[in-house]
């Protein structure tokens, strides 16, 4: 009897030992479960930031590649328009040297053409007082001219009277001396002449009766 309840005993005290035990493996189990989970949860994690890191760290490798492309790029281009700067520098200064050239040739055309003007202007002057002179001078010509004709044909009207006279004292076969007619006309004798049927013919007489005036008519 005592053994069977020993052992009836021993029975019921391990059913009590399992019956505690077994809440306590349960709590474990899910302490591991979730422990497992948030293991997996930061693994994935880690392998998802370990992923994005490689992106990143592949992105900022691009942008750095880029990033010397775009530098070329641009020290290329700084070196293309520096050299056109350059350039337009160099035209520049051509062009502000031919600019100054011209403006000098220009000052000194401008001068010569002054120069000209001037030059001109004073030979236009004196050719216009050359002018006036000359006219001047042409009037008393022909004032002289005229005055002269007037004479001329004054004398030419005594000369044919006179040959008239000398014409008809030849006819009628007279000689004669020194003849003093109207107006201051004095006749030669024929002796004296040297062309044939020539008369001298004198006028405006001085004081002293000397000529001051002499035509000679044929």
């Amino acid at each position: 009897m005592t053994g069977k309840s020993s052992a009836r005993s021993n029975k019921s005290g391990k059913n009590k030992i399992s019956s505690v035990a077994t809440p306590t493996r349960r709590n474990l189990v899910v302490q591991e479960e979730i422990l497992a989970t948030k293991h997996e949860i930061l693994k994935e994690n880690y392998e998802n930031l370990e992923k994005d890191y490689k992106s990143i760290e592949e992105s900022f490798k691009q942008m750095n590649e880029m990033n010397e492309i775009m530098k070329f790029q641009y020290q290329k281009q700084i070196k293309e328009l520096e050299e056109k700067i350059l350039s337009l520098l160099k035209d520049l200064e051509k062009e502000r040297s031919e600019k100054e050239e011209y403006m000098k040739e220009m000052k000194g055309m401008i001068s010569e053409k002054e120069a000209i003007i001037n030059d001109l202007s004073v030979k236009n002057q004196e050719l216009l007082i050359a002018k006036e002179e000359e006219v001047e001078k042409l009037k008393k010509m022909e004032n002289k001219y005229a005055e002269l004709k007037e004479r001329f044909d004054a004398a030419e009207s005594q000369c044919s009277f006179l040959k008239s006279l000398f014409d008809a004292e030849n006819l009628a076969g007279l000689g004669s001396s020194d003849v003093a007619f109207e107006n201051e006309v004095i006749v030669v004798e024929d002796y004296n002449v040297t062309i044939k049927n020539e008369v001298i013919m004198v006028d405006d007489h001085n004081v002293n009766n000397t000529p001051t005036g002499m035509y000679v008519c044929s």
